[in-house]
């Protein structure tokens, strides 16, 4: 689980480093996927 979390930091932390313009879609798909698991 600790591992999961700090995989997803990094994800989220990569995302928000770059153009946001770009990547918001990908981080919100991404944290959807997470809200419905």
């Amino acid at each position: 689980m600790q591992y999961t979390n700090k995989l997803t930091e990094q994800f989220i932390l990569y995302c928000f480093n770059m153009d946001l313009d770009l990547n918001y879609p990908a981080l919100t798909y991404y944290i959807r996927i997470l809200v419905v698991k």
